[in-house]
C-alpha cells in the first residue's frame, strides 16, 4: 500500500488548525452596529437603546482592542454596507440608535489614542501594551493527538523505504 506523505502532512496541518482559539464577537457586533449612511459625514446606526449603553460597549471593547482595531472595524462595516473609507482618512463618525432615540458624535484622535463620545474620553490600549490576558496551561494529554500523527507519518515513511528496497 503506498502512501502520500503529502496527504499526510495536509491532513496534519487542517487538524492544527483546528486548535486556534476562538475569536471574540467582533467590535461591530459588540457595539451592534446594523447600518452605515454617508449624509456629509459618517453616521452609523446601533442598535442599542441608549447613548449610555453604547458607551458602556464602547468603554468595554477599548479595554481589549487597540485604537487602531477600534478604527479598522468601524471603517471595516462601513466598507461592508458600501462605503469606501479608509483608515487614515477616518477621524469622526456620527452615531444613533436605531429607534432615534438617542445620537452623538464620535471623534478619534489618533495621536492620543481616544475616542470622544457622548462627552466622555475613551482611552484604548496601545499597540505596545496590549493588556495581560490569563492563558490556561497545559492540559494533560493535550499533545497527545499531534504526537500520534507524527507517529503515523514515521510509519508511513518506514513503509515508503521499505518498499522502494524491495
Amino acid at each position: 500500500m503506498k502512501m502520500n506523505l503529502k496527504g499526510v502532512a495536509l491532513a496534519t496541518v487542517v487538524a492544527m488548525s483546528s486548535f486556534a482559539p476562538a475569536k471574540a464577537a467582533g467590535i461591530a457586533d459588540a457595539l451592534q452596529l446594523t447600518n452605515y449612511f454617508n449624509i456629509g459625514q459618517n453616521l452609523f446606526v446601533s442598535s442599542l437603546t441608549t447613548d449610555d449603553s453604547f458607551l458602556d460597549k464602547l468603554e468595554e471593547v477599548a479595554q481589549t482592542s487597540t485604537f487602531s482595531q477600534i478604527v479598522s472595524a468601524f471603517v471595516n462595516f462601513a466598507n461592508s454596507k458600501g462605503a469606501s473609507l479608509t483608515n487614515a482618512g477616518f477621524s469622526g463618525a456620527y452615531s444613533v440608535g436605531a429607534n432615534g432615540g438617542w445620537s452623538s458624535t464620535i471623534l478619534f484622535s489618533e495621536s492620543t489614542g481616544t475616542i470622544q463620545f457622548a462627552g466622555n474620553t475613551v482611552t484604548a490600549t496601545t499597540g505596545n501594551n496590549t493588556p495581560v490576558v490569563p492563558v490556561p496551561g497545559p492540559e494533560a494529554g493535550a499533545g497527545l493527538g499531534a504526537l500520534a500523527m507524527a507517529g503515523m507519518a514515521y510509519v508511513a515513511m518506514r513503509r515508503r523505504k521499505q518498499q522502494l528496497a524491495a
